[in-house]
C-alpha cells in the first residue's frame, strides 16, 4: 500500500470480520507515521511505546501476562516486516490476538496516538 492507498473491498471485509468478533478482546492502535527517512525510524519506537501502553491497559482489564503476550504477539511479529516498507501518514492496527485477525492499515492522513 502507498500513502495514496484507497480503502479496498478487502480492507472493508477485514474490518467487518473484526467488528463481528464476539466474546473476544479487540485491540486498536493508531499512530502517526513518517513518510521519509530518517524520520521513519522513529515509527518503530513509537509502536513499541504504544505496545507497552497496551500491555498496561490489558493488565488493568484483568488480563494475565500470558493473555497479554498472546494478544500482542501477532502485532509484534507482523510489525517487523509489514509496516515500515510503506510510506504513509498514519497507521491503524486492529487485532483480536491472532495473526488471521490482525490487520495493518496505512492511511494517507495522520492519526493521533491511541491505544
Amino acid at each position: 500500500m502507498t500513502s495514496n492507498h484507497n480503502f479496498t473491498r478487502e480492507d472493508f471485509d477485514n474490518l467487518s470480520a473484526l467488528s463481528t468478533t464476539e466474546n473476544r478482546l479487540c485491540l486498536s492502535l493508531l499512530m502517526p507515521t513518517h513518510q521519509h527517512l530518517p524520520s521513519t525510524q522513529q515509527d518503530a519506537t513509537l509502536l513499541k511505546n504504544l505496545l507497552r501502553k497496551a500491555e498496561a491497559d490489558l493488565a488493568a482489564l484483568g488480563q494475565t501476562e500470558k493473555q497479554i503476550q498472546t494478544m500482542l504477539a501477532p502485532i509484534r511479529v507482523l510489525a517487523v516486516d509489514e509496516i515500515w516498507n510503506t510510506r504513509s501518514a498514519g497507521l491503524a492496527v486492529y487485532s483480536t490476538g491472532d495473526a488471521a485477525h490482525t490487520h495493518f492499515f496505512h492511511l494517507p492522513f495522520s492519526l493521533p496516538e491511541f491505544v
